[in-house]
């Protein structure tokens, strides 16, 4: 008779399933932990050199088989439990390797089974079920006898390798969070070899509840509970600040059935601040609203994200501003560090007639790593000095000698309305320093485009910012002066060439790339 059954080769999809080794060991877990598979409180983890050996000491499983036949599971018949067709644990022990052996002791009756996979997928047979009756539980190892469950996965793919201590606890500790909270836990041992470790020889234990609960510790401060609750379905919500960043912990971690299913790192179309760390306990009723693998939710995302947006708004705003913050101090250097550090002194010296009063090679240049040249020329400096206040002079009694002095952008991005300029810059000289403040409006689309990121556009940003600048230097006569010999500084005040220069600057604007979809259509006025 013809079937439509599937042929052996679909192992190796499970196979090439690209799982990691921690959502391998996961799939174990979570049938660990399950009230209708183990109702475990502890998972033994114990990695050697020749495989991997999964214990705990649950319930046991009533038909061993239901480990070994891909799509079925007790999970599938429960509200509580991760995995709705029964196929994690197969696909994470064939990610290990292809030859497992299952011992359970369930209700006092000792089952023992092994497939080996590798020679299934070979032959093209699929192996006959389990059918036997059983023996007394004084037969099974010692730590499984008043029940419980060991898998041992052999025959390793090549490649395989145990992660770091440290990756065990922050991924496994993040991902079984809840459980961990509610007091199951998982220990992870190493072996020379599975038969030493059948025989109880194992190496240092690593605590995953108790080392979690130190890193979160550390990690997690000002921590707020909420209680979300969307169309009937609830969630219990927490969230806190994260102040290094830690990448494992930061964004808002969705779980269901004591673990995380999903991590998002942006609700909406914007993007989470590094700091933030969330964590939102789905109830039971969520999970006919999950996908079969538990990784996505099906229904009533957005109306989920939307009221999780809602109560973290506060928290998601204070660290958003703090972020922005130090991201825009962080582009105010580098935008910064583009000036040639002489042209905060050369502004101070064309002020006090050191720069050479004609155009041409003897004329200092602005580009950083040009070979310095000595200021000459000093033919234009009494008509510059009419456009140059005695307090402004670099030092008190009006002499020619510069103080020196650097150049910064200090970067002010802040909502100034949409009507409101895009971006207006301020000179302030200070004895040593000449600082550009530019105001920047997050209400102005081609700004709030350019910032976005980290540290944001900075082509886009450095354009913006010159601009301001520009437009502030050449509608200050003093500025003028300080930039331009005195015939060139004539010119550039008469109103006419300033009204040119303002509509060039616009066009420039123009072609700024905001995004990686297009350009911007029409630059708003920089100063009104």
């Amino acid at each position: 008779m013809t079937t439509l059954a599937p042929t052996t080769a679909i192992l190796q999809t499970a196979i090439q399933s690209g799982m990691t080794h921690i959502d391998a060991v996961s799939e174990f877990v979570d049938n660990s932990f399950g009230p209708s598979a183990g109702d475990a409180d502890l998972m033994t983890i114990i990695d050697a050199s020749d495989g991997t050996m999964f214990v705990d000491q649950g319930k046991g499983v009533s038909d061993i088989n239901l480990l070994f036949r891909l799509g079925d599971g007790n999970s599938r018949k429960s509200t509580n439990d991760i995995g709705r067709f029964g196929v994690g644990s197969k696909f994470g022990a064939l990610t290990f390797g292809t030859n497992v052996t299952v011992m359970t002791v369930h209700e006092g009756v000792f089952h023992q089974f092994n497939v080996d996979w590798g020679y299934v997928l070979e032959s093209g047979k699929w192996p006959e079920a389990y059918k036997g009756k059983g023996m007394s539980a004084s037969k099974a190892p010692k730590m499984i006898r008043e029940g419980g469950t060991i898998i041992i996965v052999k025959d390793l793919h090549k490649g395989r390798q145990r992660p770091a201590d440290k990756t065990y606890v922050k991924r496994l500790g993040l991902r079984f969070m809840p459980a961990l909270l509610l007091g199951k836990n998982i220990q992870v041992y190493r072996a020379s070899s599975i038969a030493q470790a059948q025989q109880g020889s194992f190496k240092a234990a690593l605590d995953i509840r108790q080392e979690f609960k130190v890193f979160m510790d550390k990690k997690i401060r000002r921590t707020e509970e909420h209680l979300i609750s969307v169309n009937g379905k609830t969630a219990n919500a927490m969230f806190g600040e994260v102040p290094d960043g830690d990448s494992t912990l930061t964004g808002i971690h969705i779980t269901y059935g004591g673990r995380v299913i999903k991590s998002l790192d942006k609700l909406g179309k914007d993007r989470l601040p590094s700091k933030l760390f969330g964590r939102v306990d789905l109830g039971n009723t969520w999970k006919t609203s999950l996908s079969y693998n538990k990784t996505e939710i099906t229904s009533d995302a957005e109306a989920l994200e939307a009221e999780i947006l809602r109560v973290a708004q506060k928290i998601i705003g204070r660290l958003a501003n703090d972020e922005q913050s130090h991201i825009t101090e962080k582009l105010a250097a580098e935008i910064s560090n583009m000036i040639d550090a002489k042209f905060g002194k050369m502004l101070k010296n064309a002020r006090e007639g050191d720069l050479d009063a004609d155009e041409g090679d003897n004329a200092e240049s602005l580009i950083a790593g040009d070979e310095d040249h000595e200021p000459q020329g000093h033919d234009s400096q009494s008509k510059r000095d009419e456009n140059v206040k005695p307090s402004q002079a670099g030092s008190k009694d009006g002499s020619s000698k510069s103080p020196g002095g650097a150049f910064q952008f200090v970067l002010k991005p802040d909502n100034y309305g949409k009507n409101a300029f895009a971006t207006r810059a301020t000179m302030i000289e200070e004895p040593s320093i000449i600082k550009c403040e530019v105001e920047l409006n997050k209400d102005v689309e081609i700004v709030a485009q350019a910032l976005k990121g980290n540290p944001g556009n900075k082509p886009a940003v450095v354009l913006l910012c010159v601009h301001a600048l520009a437009a502030y230097m050449v509608k200050n006569n003093n500025w003028i002066g300080r930039m331009f010999r005195s015939d060139i500084a004539d010119q550039v005040m008469q109103k006419d060439m300033l009204d040119q220069t303002e509509e060039i600057y616009k066009e420039i604007l123009k072609q700024v790339r905001t995004d990686k979809e297009g350009a911007v259509d029409v630059a708003p006025d920089a100063n009104d």
